[in-house]
Parts: structure tokens; sequence; C-alpha cells
């Protein structure tokens, strides 16, 4: 005889009628409000739950007095975790922003002036022969030392 799980929605009925452990007709496994309609049946499903609640009890739920409190307490807990860590968040992304907007308005400042076309020029290469350099404003030799340090030019 197969066993079946016993939940809080399973009808043993069903059950009995599933199994059909006498071997009964359609007629008389017709469910009535608490059992079956046949008295002969009724009888035999009386004794076949008595078996099948002793061989598959209902779950017990025991539970600890102060667990209901501690996991109350875990979820506030966590609530507030998650609070702040929002809040840092939110602080991090309005300085990230913040940042963001005086970059931006540097940017603009700069291309107001027109540094970031010489930036770029600047940037693009080192060759002067190369388009979109600027040519050198002075001569490099004269920075370069003639005599010993100290000495009279």
């Amino acid at each position: 005889m197969p066993t079946e799980n016993r939940s809080s929605n399973t009808d043993p009925r069903d059950v009995f009628i599933r199994l059909n452990p006498l071997g009964l007709g359609e007629s008389e496994l017709r469910k009535d409000s608490t059992g079956f309609e046949d008295q002969r049946t009724h009888s035999d499903y009386l004794l076949f739950l008595a078996g099948y609640r002793e061989t598959h009890p209902e779950p017990q739920h025991h539970t600890d007095p102060g667990g209901v409190e501690r996991l109350i307490a875990q979820c506030v807990e966590k609530d507030a975790l998650i609070a702040e860590i929002d809040r840092i968040g939110s602080a991090k992304l309005a300085e990230r922003d913040a940042l963001i907007e005086q970059m931006l308005e540097r940017l603009n400042k700069a291309q107001i002036f027109g540094w970031d076309k010489k930036v770029a020029a600047l940037s693009a290469s080192a060759d002067p022969s190369a388009p979109g350099v600027l040519p050198r404003a002075h001569d490099v030799n004269m920075f370069q030392r003639t005599a010993q340090p100290g000495a009279k030019s």
C-alpha cells in the first residue's frame, strides 16, 4: 500500500477513494458532507481513517515563546541596516553628482576660453610639424646654461 503525504489540504476521503482498499464500486464511494453516503462504506472509512491518522500524524508546530520576539528584533535590525545602507548610498551618490557638476562647470569654462582646443592640440602630438599642434613660442636653447654656476657672463 503506497504511503501518502499528509498535509492540511489533503482530504483523507480522497486518499481512501484513490486507494480503494476494499475494491468498492463508484456508487459506494460517493462522499457526503462528513464521510460517505453509504453507511457500510462510512464505517470502513472510519477504520481506515484511524489507521491513516496513526501513520500520517499532523505536523506539530512548537513555537519557542522568545522565538517570535527574536525574529521581530532581527527584522527590525535588518530594516535599520537597510535604511543605513540607503542613506550612505544616497550620500555617496549626492557627493558624486556634486563632483560631476563641478567638472562640467570647469569643462564649460575651458570651452569658453578655448582651452579645450589648446589641450587637444597639445595632446595630439609632440611633433611640431603635425597639424593642429601649436608652434613653440620660445627658443628652447635660451634656457640652456652656457657658463658654470656662479660665473659672470
